[in-house]
């Protein structure tokens, strides 16, 4: 959407098809109508890439294909084997390729994402205030790319809230929407009040760093901006994890406090866990989570993963170096459920906890109990739509293979 955003309506029509949310493509009669396939994707999507394209030129000679996104940053020169144009910019990209498939103009005079091609709903609209972030994670495909932080300008921002019309919950979908100068930030936070006593949405949601909560006020400018909550890459309770992680942000607080300090203000925390089986026992891994399961105060993790080593990153490098890749290893297997490096236990074991991943980690009685537990906690300090979305982990956790934990879905 934020693509097609870029682009005149008036000039050009456009679909849009995502995968991840509808299962694969397979719409004919839209290939054998484009003139120009868009593309994009993380590491595993490469040969699904590939795929579409082959197909698409099978139905439609004619057709041009683009892609982009971390792929055509990290695989230029391998993309242009398959793909008519690699964009290795930013969206801001994309006018400049329509131009040249299409002839010049169609850029559209503001840009602003295309909500209107997206499915309907009242419920969340997806925005963002910034672009990238200022933190090196060891893992993270921004850290590969290399960019530097970017703020939007305030204008933009209520340009694209508005567009959306009345939503229950505006999520906002920046790498670090903390990062950035404070007075920024507290601008932004007056920006939201705003709205929010205007009823433009019913509360709002974004991903943050740790370091955000090292300050109260932080929390308490959010809530009365009509904040109901956040998303923040815990990824592990282990210190000496984080740390190799290079997450050093999440140095500042334990853990466990940044969860607990959150919830008790009455705003939900989300967050994942990345099991690295190189650097950890699996032994440690279920001792882990069998802290969380037994701490009501804290959520439930929102999703578990294995920690990716994509192209680019220090943790690719890392691992290539001491020879640490498991055999054939494609990028489709960086798909955080699928193991790629030769683990510190036993293959068989490090297999069969991979198995366990997908059919549930922790025991259902467990986690229904720690919901129990947590709803008992939390019923009188959370909002409805935050203790219902807290309490959703335990179905996210007894059910992988339903969300966004499954294999299935890429």
């Amino acid at each position: 959407a934020v693509l097609a955003g870029m682009l005149d309506p008036a000039r050009v029509d456009i679909r849009l098809a995502c995968e991840f949310r509808n299962g694969p493509f397979e719409d004919l009669g839209a290939l054998q109508w484009a003139n120009l396939l868009v593309l994009t994707g993380l590491n595993p999507a490469f040969d699904r890439m590939k795929q579409v394209t082959a197909h698409a030129r099978a139905v439609n000679p004619g057709i041009v294909v683009a892609m982009g996104g971390p792929l055509a940053r990290m695989l230029p020169n391998l993309s242009r084997r398959y793909f008519d144009y690699v964009c290795r910019e930013d969206v801001e990209q994309m006018v400049s390729v329509v131009d040249a498939v299409f002839g010049p103009g169609h850029a559209a005079d503001v840009p602003i994402p295309r909500h209107d091609l997206l499915p309907g709903s009242r419920i969340i609209g997806y925005v963002e205030a910034s672009r990238n972030c200022n933190f090196r994670c060891g893992f993270c495909a921004m850290t590969a790319e290399g960019r530097h932080f970017m703020a939007y300008d305030l204008d933009h921002v209520r340009r694209q809230i508005e567009a959306l019309g009345y939503r229950r919950c505006v999520m906002f979908l920046d790498q670090n929407f903390f990062a950035g100068p404070r007075a920024y930030f507290k601008a932004r936070m007056a920006l939201l009040k705003e709205l929010f006593e205007q009823r433009r949405f019913g509360g709002w949601a974004a991903l943050v760093t740790a370091d955000f909560f090292t300050d109260a006020d932080n929390v308490s400018l959010a809530r009365e901006s009509g904040c109901i909550g956040f998303f923040s890459g815990v990824e592990s309770f282990s210190r000496a994890q984080v740390t190799a992680f290079n997450k050093k942000q999440n140095l500042v607080l334990p853990q466990e406090e940044t969860i607990r300090s959150c919830l008790e203000a009455g705003l939900i925390f989300h967050y994942g866990l990345i099991f690295d089986l190189v650097d950890r026992r699996i032994d440690e891994l279920l001792a882990e989570t069998e802290f969380i399961v037994a701490n009501p105060r804290i959520t439930l993790p929102s999703f578990l993963s294995f920690a990716i080593p994509m192209l680019g990153t220090p943790l690719f490098g890392s691992r290539l170096r001491a020879g640490l890749f498991l055999p054939n290893v494609r990028l489709r297997d960086m798909d955080g459920r699928s193991l790629v490096c030769h683990p510190v236990d036993p293959i068989e074991k490090a297999i069969a906890f991979a198995a366990l991943m997908d059919k549930g980690l922790i025991a259902k009685p467990k986690l229904a109990m720690h919901a129990w537990r947590f709803f008992r906690r939390y019923r009188s300090t959370l909002s409805n739509w935050g203790l219902l979305s807290g309490l959703a982990n335990a179905w996210a956790m007894s059910y992988p293979r339903f969300g966004s934990n499954g294999r299935d879905v890429i």
